[in-house]
């Protein structure tokens, strides 16, 4: 009985032992397809990536296009924490017409590793934001230009918002997307959507669990979990699910399994760290010195197009319009990208090209 039983766990271990080795294997080969992919050939183009003292910790910044004399896009992602630098080759459709800029925030991808896999409890957003200006300074002196365009997403359109007021002079233009202006509200005008789609499209189980929780907000996490298994049911969008955002982070070019770590390791800790119940765009001040541009995703489910448009119309700026993209969810930057490389060349691309160099 001993013997059968020592040969099943040998079985068993080596199942383990095949299986792991095919997925590093398919890992190797979909990193080197990647790397193939982000290859930029082009006698002008721009490859860097590099750590840079901006604040306490030194802060982790990717710069890529096929013309280094092409407008500069500096991107500040969302999360908390959640940083886009991994997800290089999502953005190479904009780097014909643009200088591609990522910048992995304090508590964020391989500048959380960098301060040892930790976030500074004296950390705001206010804080990231006067970082992400000495970046767009930094930015802006190593490409020779004056100005470059800011797009935020998410947690970081807050972000984005606070680094154009404090400097106008430094941006051609505020581009927000998936704009967070308030969580619960959000979600309540969420719930709302969902609910009337499921009973449009006579999803009984939908309308039966969602009437069941009831409107947020809601005071257990399983009431939320519900809301949003309806709502990734029922989106039309094309951002993915959790499992296929893992995936790819794991399989991602230029992505030790450190970095992979350091990445889901910074999100927990600033979604910890933040209160994002406790933020409301709205009470923010509400004048802009710059144009301000909404490119939003129509399907955003997370962060409804209606409290945007709300928000748009409360602020003042030079120029301000809202863009938006029928199918393009809470992500569209990333993964409705032709749509929203589209609005930001028609709106954005002509204001970044009329600047003087």
């Amino acid at each position: 009985m001993l013997r059968l039983v020592g040969k099943l766990l040998l079985g068993v271990v080596l199942l383990v032992v095949v299986a792991a080795a095919a997925l590093g294997g398919y890992r190797v080969w979909r990193q080197h397809e990647g790397e193939r992919a982000l290859a930029i050939p082009a006698p002008n183009g721009i490859d860097e990536s590099m750590f840079v003292d901006v604040g306490d910790v030194e802060q982790w910044i990717t710069i890529r296009g096929t013309d280094r004399r092409n407008p500069v896009l500096l991107v500040v992602h969302g999360g908390p924490g959640v940083a886009l630098s991994p997800l290089a080759t999502a953005f190479l459709p904009y780097e014909r017409d643009w200088t591609v800029v990522q910048w992995d925030q304090p508590g964020a991808g391989r500048t959380f590793s960098r301060a040892g896999r930790t976030l500074s409890s004296s950390t705001t957003v206010a804080s990231i934001a006067t970082d992400g200006i000495a970046v767009a300074e930094l930015v802006a002196r190593r490409l020779g230009v004056e100005r470059v365009v800011l797009v935020g997403l998410s947690f970081g359109s807050v972000v984005g918002l606070e680094m154009a007021r404090a400097r106008p002079d430094l941006f051609v233009a505020y581009v927000g997307t998936g704009l967070f202006v308030h969580r619960d509200d959000g979600r309540a005008i969420a719930y709302e959507r969902v609910l009337a789609r499921a009973r449009d499209e006579d999803r009984s189980a939908a309308v039966a669990e969602l009437e069941g929780v009831g409107p947020p907000p809601y005071a257990r996490a399983e009431r939320t979990r519900t809301l949003n298994r309806w709502i990734d049911a029922l989106t039309r969008s094309n951002d993915p699910d959790a499992a296929d955002r893992l995936a790819e982070i794991l399989l991602a070019p230029r992505q030790s399994l450190s970095d992979v770590a350091s990445y889901f390791g910074g999100y927990v800790a600033s979604d910890e760290h933040f209160d994002l119940g406790a933020m409301d765009l709205r009470r923010s001040a509400a004048e802009f010195a710059l144009p301000i541009v909404i490119i939003h995703g129509a399907e955003d489910f997370d962060t409804p197009i209606e409290l945007a448009r709300g928000y748009l119309d409360s602020i003042t700026a030079p120029s301000k319009e809202l863009v938006a993209l029928p199918n393009g969810g809470h992500t569209a930057l990333v993964y409705d990208r032709a749509s929203f490389l589209a609005a930001l060349d028609e709106h954005v691309l002509p204001l970044a090209r009329a600047i003087d160099r």
